[in-house]
């Protein structure tokens, strides 16, 4: 930035499965980019956490990614995530949940992501999204929490 140019407007990163807490990050990170005037970068990872590493072969469909793609357009279409505007970016990446969300946060200002279980992993006795998350991205790490059976799964 030079002297007298405007600020590059804020960034939020949200992290998308298809859970039901994920929903509710993507419409309370969609909110919060709007009030601000920031962009918004909605990533979708597969394969999911903890599943073995899987590359796209082009021409070949991929579950995984079938899975991640399916989630990411229910959450977008259930909080009215505009796609043609220049405020959202999508991102589906073949990478390990964990590593895109770090990787997409360089620069960032926040990162957000869902929470439900009573903020344990659903993964019992292995660490949350955010516990994962915390001190790998320079940037505030939100976590919407979501209570058990508050919300349906769109995946």
């Amino acid at each position: 930035m030079t002297a007298g140019e405007p600020p590059a407007p804020g960034r939020i990163v949200v992290g998308v499965s298809g859970s039901a807490a994920s929903v509710a990050a993507l419409a309370w990170a969609h909110d919060e980019a709007k009030l601000r005037g920031w962009t918004l970068d909605v990533v979708a990872a597969w394969p999911d956490l903890g599943e073995p590493a899987i590359h796209e072969v082009p021409g070949h469909y991929s579950v995984a990614r079938g899975r991640a793609v399916d989630g990411l357009n229910a959450a977008l279409a259930a909080c009215g995530v505009e796609l043609d505007g220049p405020t959202a970016r999508i991102w589906v990446l073949n990478e390990d949940p964990v590593a895109a969300l770090v990787g997409r946060c360089d620069g960032a200002d926040l990162l957000v992501l869902g929470g439900a279980h009573g903020g344990r992993s659903r993964r019992l006795g292995q660490p949350t999204m955010r516990e994962l998350c915390l001190g790998r991205v320079r940037c505030p790490v939100i976590q919407v929490d979501v209570p058990d059976g508050g919300l349906r799964s769109s995946a």
